[in-house]
């Protein structure tokens, strides 16, 4: 079963956050509250293998995410969704619509892809140097990485601090 949020389960109708790569629900904390006094249900799992919930070894790819949170959905009682997905959330999101649409009211996509096809090579060895980064350094210097990418300004070094320390 996967980990999830859930602040406001009287709350209707559902919305299903899903994070990024290197992420968890919690990620969405800002929004929960938000979204709860609008009287929604705002639902932030932690896909399998991210924050709380278990990897079992038996695969993981995007389809096999959309139908786990089909089954999350599924328990909790929510009926159709509305799925706002970020980054790789945003491709499960994707997926999830074109898997179950009778579970989608509407979807929210942030900073994501359909297919990973970066139109220039930086593109490519950004995304090449995040896969060795965590792989041989560690999750927390991949981390680093993404927070230089999204607050590359001078003076956001505390937003840079907060986004690693919500990652790792």
């Amino acid at each position: 079963m996967l980990h999830y949020l859930d602040p406001h389960p009287e709350g209707s109708p559902a919305v299903l956050l899903l994070h990024g790569l290197g992420s968890e629900g919690a990620s969405w904390i800002l929004q929960l509250g938000a979204l709860t006094e609008a009287g929604y249900r705002p639902v932030a799992p932690d896909t399998a293998g991210f924050g709380a919930s278990a990897y079992d070894g038996r695969g993981w790819s995007i389809r096999r995410s959309a139908q786990e949170l089909k089954g999350l959905v599924h328990a909790l009682g929510c009926g159709a969704v509305h799925v706002v997905g970020l980054s790789m959330g945003g491709v499960i999101a994707q997926q999830f619509a074109l898997d179950y649409p009778e579970q989608v009211r509407k979807v929210a996509l942030a900073n994501t892809f359909a297919v990973l096809r970066p139109r220039r090579f930086s593109g490519w060895v950004y995304f090449l140097a995040r896969m060795l980064v965590a792989h041989l350094v560690g999750i927390e210097r991949q981390a680093g990485l993404v927070a230089m990418r999204v607050f590359p300004e001078v003076g956001q070094e505390s937003l840079r601090r907060q986004l690693v320390d919500s990652i790792y």
